[in-house]
């Protein structure tokens, strides 16, 4: 699966989410129960593309500098664009 992740997280966060922590593993089997998840990652793991080891925080911080960065090349391509159209005048 690539575009769902797990994410490694504490155990007690892993129970108070009914362990959808193992997101990808839910998606590729959804009729596996939640206290089964756990066994099934054990298995899927060196199948999986994305697996987070940074808990929830580090995936959210990943995501926003990976967004940043992004918007910030969008923004350096339109400039870049303006620039070069004034140029052609």
């Amino acid at each position: 699966l690539a575009n769902t992740r797990t994410t490694i997280t504490n155990p007690i966060i892993a129970f108070v989410m009914w362990n959808m922590n193992f997101h990808a593993e839910h998606h590729l089997y959804t009729t596996i129960p939640f206290h089964n998840l756990p066994k099934a990652h054990s298995y899927l793991r060196p199948h999986l593309k994305h697996i987070s080891t940074d808990g929830y925080i580090g995936v959210h911080l990943k995501t926003l500098r990976y967004w940043i960065s992004d918007q910030r090349d969008a923004l350096q391509s339109a400039v870049n664009n303006i620039t070069n159209k004034k140029r052609a005048e």
